[in-house]
């Protein structure tokens, strides 16, 4: 305790221990906030990083869907192009095969010949008969067969057209 006398001393003392314990206070305050700041950091890495990985998973995910739409948008135009080729070549065939059974008919017939003589004509039991085309040496039509069956012998039919 201090005595009288040594009053003054004594609370300069105290008003020094005071301050010292205000200072310690704030260093302890100062190192308190630095602390809070040095987590307040480490929470905005933690925040950045988790935001980046979230991102580059979004767009893996987008990417990887994109890919898959577009794989199955050009099976779906293969497949489509497939079936349209496929329909035209049984069309063709098809249409080719009714020609050649129109064709099959027209020669069983007879047929025109070449567009200078522009004769039908046809095998007949050992005899060829023949007349002049109807129609246009491209229409091929049994018609023709029709004109045949009056039965012209070719010889004398292409004899008397020569001479004339």
């Amino acid at each position: 305790m201090c005595s009288v006398r040594d009053m003054a001393f004594c609370l300069k003392v105290i008003v020094a221990l005071d301050e010292r314990k205000t200072f310690e206070g704030a260093i302890i305050r100062d190192k308190a906030s630095v602390n809070m700041d040095k987590y307040r950091e480490r929470e905005r890495r933690v925040v950045i990083v988790v935001v980046v990985v979230v991102v580059v998973v979004v767009v893996i995910v987008v990417v990887v869907v994109v890919v898959v739409v577009v794989v199955v948008v050009l099976v779906v135009v293969v497949v489509v192009v497939v079936v349209v080729v496929e329909i035209v070549v049984v069309a063709v065939a098809a249409t080719a095969r009714a020609a050649a059974a129109a064709l099959n008919v027209v020669q069983a017939h007879g047929r025109c010949d070449t567009p200078t003589r522009r004769v039908c004509w046809q095998l007949q039991a050992d005899t060829v008969t023949a007349v002049l085309c109807p129609v246009n040496l491209g229409d091929l039509t049994p018609k023709c067969g029709q004109f045949i069956s009056q039965g012209i012998n070719v010889s004398q039919d292409f004899s008397r057209k020569r001479h004339r």
